[in-house]
């Protein structure tokens, strides 16, 4: 009754044993889950009496559920003997698909009939012949759904068959198992043994390349009416592996790149972007106009999914951050099979194995055993290492947690700590698409920290970008980046314009010596400018080491700066953008100042920050041939942009805190004010879409001309 047992499931009445679910034990009383063990022929004429009787009792007859889907074949014995299976249609699998013959699927064939499923699988060579063993899988998608079931592109395995045999050629374990489908559609460790099954790849000369076995229809709860697809797995004990595709009873196959990549389209998110920001779609061409890419090295002891090559954020002008991951092999790959081995491995031989022959049933709870990998972006919102949870150096706010198999998102959240409770509380849902080896997300701005554990525990991360503080160590500059992240050019980006060019040739308080010395720090070529609407981006090059003096000493008492005023042209400068190095920290530090005529000084705008406080970026970078200073700084701190007005740099090679005491009341300093260099003043603005690409020949130009005056 119900299609696929006796009574209402695939025991006897109402469950899965005998009365409501109890059923009887292999090793005798009741309870378990081991259903009616199968023996041979003889389960024909158990399940035919007990179906007669039924139907007496009903007093009407037996309905028998004839399955029309597949070849219809009530003749296949598993005995060794493949002459049955004559006449049936099969599916071949070309040859040489895997390196070892004896796990190579070169034929599958399968047939229904009302009481059995039989499947035929033959290799290239004996499969049942290592030392070490071998594993026959089928996955069985008895619902013909991919949203029940262990997930597997193109089908759900609602049930497992393991078929597990070693040395002599023969089967030593054959068994099914069913998956609990409370269990993650990713847990190895979901299926739950069901019962032994018949199978048998001995042949007339004791060795065969060919296995049959079968399987109880109500075992498996097949509804015809919906059919069934399965796939067939051979791997050996080194993780060779050769797989089929997905195939439905009627013979169809379902390539797995076209089941992956249909799914991934139905995963993925979509967002558009912001104008010249990034559109969450799985494309990533938007990534190579930021220039943000921060490169991750190259990882030989971990696993190619899992080995981030390079990342990057960016954040666009309405203020949404943006994050990207590029690694060396299929990002979110994890994998198909969790065990290489079958889950029961028995040294008896023959196919009549039950789970009364030392072989416990499985019915417990197990550890989870996933198939999945995680990225994880954890994500110092407040800019504070001492607030929010610890992980890789920086205390984060917010979590960002991506799962995901076979190249296919499964999930992505991001989560919120809640200090008082020091765990992890709410989440949301995150925008998040991938290809083969990018993905791209939608997050929130900070201090980051990235990982990715692989389904093996492998485990890459970066070292986390840290923005709210720019350390200098001696052999290399700070970190880009900043609270706001507004996007510095590349010092060769062709946004750069080129603005006042460089007058004083290192200042009237420069000696000879000095001049020819390498004392490039208070000297400077062409000031470059940029604007993208929001921010003021500025840049001048050095003759020399920005944070070394001549004899190759940390230096501290120098400001750069940049001065604005608007429209006149007449050399009271209204604005002022300085930065300097301080002692107490060996940071650098930014500070904007404004001009106050009734006290004629220099007044803060903003307080004193580090480098990247909210509105203030700045970049120091001591790189041979591009050594220069660059910062950005939000117009709503300077004045409002328009083609009229100018700006010029200045530098005080003497006094580390200018605007605060050389120059405090000194509105146009120049070099009878300053032991340092300043360019002329020159007109700056957001100018046309048209002119703000300038060509990169222009920059390489004037870095070329620095190069060669230095040599001179």
């Amino acid at each position: 009754t119900n299609g696929n047992g006796l009574t209402n499931g695939n025991g006897l009445t109402n469950g899965n044993g005998l009365i409501n679910g109890s059923g009887l034990r292999s090793t005798g009383g009741l309870g378990g889950y081991s259903h009616i063990e199968l023996e041979g022929k003889s389960n024909i004429a158990r399940i035919s009496a007990v179906a007669i009787l039924l139907a007496l009792i009903a007093g009407g007859g037996c309905v028998y559920y004839m399955i029309d889907e597949g070849e219809d074949k009530d003749k296949i014995a598993i005995d060794g003997s493949f002459e049955d299976w004559a006449g049936t249609e099969t599916v071949l699998d070309g040859a040489d698909d895997s390196i070892n013959g004896n796990i190579d699927i070169i034929e599958t064939g399968i047939t229904i009939d009302n009481i059995y499923t039989s499947f035929l699988v033959k290799t290239k060579e004996p499969m049942f012949t290592s030392n070490d063993g071998t594993t026959i899988r089928i996955l069985i998608d008895s619902d013909n759904t991919q949203n029940t079931g262990y997930y597997y592109p193109g089908l759900g395995a609602d049930h497992l068959v393991e078929i597990y045999g070693e040395e002599t050629g023969t089967v030593s374990t054959a068994m099914i198992y069913t998956f609990d489908d409370t269990r993650d559609n990713g847990d190895w460790n979901g299926f739950y043994s069901l019962t032994n099954i018949e199978a048998n790849s001995t042949g007339a000369n004791g060795i065969s390349t060919a296995l049959e076995l079968q399987i109880a229809n109500f075992d498996m709860g097949i509804d015809a009416r919906e059919g069934m697809k399965y796939a067939i797995i051979a791997s050996d004990s080194s993780g060779n592996m050769d797989v089929t595709n997905v195939i439905d009873l009627s013979g169809n196959e379902y390539i797995f790149e076209e089941s992956v990549a249909a799914r991934r389209a139905i995963a993925n998110s979509y967002r558009d972007g912001a104008l010249d920001g990034i559109t969450i779609d799985g494309e990533f061409t938007d990534w190579n106009s930021t220039d943000q890419y921060k490169h991750d090295s190259n990882d030989d002891n971990v696993i190619d999914s899992g080995d981030i090559l390079r990342f990057a954020n960016f954040t666009d002008k309405n203020e949404d951050t943006f994050y990207y991951i590029n690694t060396e092999g299929n990002i979110l790959d994890g994998t198909s099979f969790t065990d290489k081995d079958a889950k029961h491995k028995d040294s008896s031989s023959g196919f009549d194995v039950t789970l009364g022959d030392g072989i416990e049933e499985i019915k417990h709870n197990p550890q989870v055993l996933s198939n999945k990998d995680q990225i994880f972006i954890f994500i110092d919102t407040d800019y504070d290492s001492e607030t929010g949870y610890s992980q890789g150096g920086i205390g984060a706010e917010k979590v960002i947690e991506i799962n995901g198999h076979y190249g296919i998102i499964q999930s992505s959240v991001m989560k919120t700590y809640v200090e008082i409770a020091q765990e992890w509380g709410s989440e949301v849902d995150v925008i998040a698409a991938n290809d083969d080896d990018e993905i791209e997300i939608l997050g929130e701005g900070g201090n980051y920290y990235i990982y990715i554990k692989s389904w093996n525990r492998d485990v890459d991360e970066i070292e986390a970008e840290v923005y709210n503080k720019v350390t200098l160590p001696d052999d290399e500059p700070p970190k880009d980046g900043s609270r706001g992240s507004p996007i510095i050019p590349d010092w060769n980006s062709g946004d750069w314009i080129q603005s006042g060019a460089d007058v004083n040739s290192g200042g009237v308080a420069l000696d000879a010596a000095d001049i020819l010395d390498n004392d490039g720090g208070s000297r400077f070529d062409n000031l470059m400018f940029y604007n993208d609407g929001e921010f003021w981006y500025f840049m001048f090059f050095l003759m020399g080491d920005p944070y070394e003096d001549a004899s190759g000493n940390d230096e501290f008492d120098i400001t750069y700066a940049v001065l604005m005023e608007d429209s006149a042209n007449d050399g009271d400068y209204d604005y002022a953008v300085a930065m300097y190095r301080d002692t107490s920290n060996n940071d650098y530090e930014v500070r904007t100042y404004t001009w106050n005529g009734e006290l004629e000084v220099w007044q803060y705008s903003n307080k004193e920050n580090d480098c990247a406080n909210t509105g203030v970026y700045c970049r120091v970078s001591k790189t041979a041939s591009q050594q220069h200073v660059a910062w950005a700084v939000k117009n709503s701190d300077t004045f409002t942009p328009g083609g009229d007005d100018f700006a010029k740099a200045v530098i005080h090679g003497s006094d580390k805190v200018a605007f605060g005491s050389s120059w405090a009341d000194v509105r146009n300093p120049s070099p009878d004010d300053a032991t340092g260099d300043y360019t002329t003043a020159s007109s700056v603005g957001i100018p046309e879409f048209s002119t703000l690409l300038m060509p990169i020949a222009s920059v390489m130009l004037i870095v070329g001309n620095r190069i060669k005056n230095k040599k001179e």
